[in-house]
């Protein structure tokens, strides 16, 4: 059986600017992935499809990073009046083709986000701050 372990998956939303091509907005996406991917490596992210981290700490230090934010601001193809992101727990039942023992833990303990994490954490993320 595999081992069980709470993340937490980090989906975006992004969309592209009206004056932007489609060929644009998917280089900008993949040049965008890969440099994302190394600042969230840098802060614990477990895999980067969409994000998913072990506490909401880990997700407020990406977010917050100088060079995570200089990825998101300024002339790109992107409508961030749009973009939006959504976090929530994940708890995976089957990986890679096998099992894995999900113990029953209870639901104070399994909806907590995260062993040094506040019940939500984001008040790390200044009001504004670009995701």
């Amino acid at each position: 059986m595999g081992q069980y372990e709470k993340v937490l998956k980090i989906t975006s939303f992004r969309y592209k600017k009206d004056d932007s091509t489609d060929e644009e907005f998917h280089d900008f996406c993949t040049d965008h992935g890969n440099k994302a991917s190394l600042i969230q490596q840098r802060h614990g992210a477990l895999k980067v499809a969409q994000v998913w981290v072990r506490t909401t700490n880990d997700m407020a230090a990406i977010f917050t990073d100088p060079d995570f934010q200089a990825l998101v601001v300024g002339d790109i193809p992107e409508s961030q009046d749009k973009a939006h992101v959504t976090c929530g727990w994940e708890e995976v039942f089957l990986e890679d083709g096998k099992i894995v023992d999900v113990p029953n833990i209870p639901f104070n303990e399994r909806s907590a986000v995260g062993k040094e994490s506040t019940i939500f954490g984001l008040e790390k993320i200044p009001a504004g701050t670009k995701v």
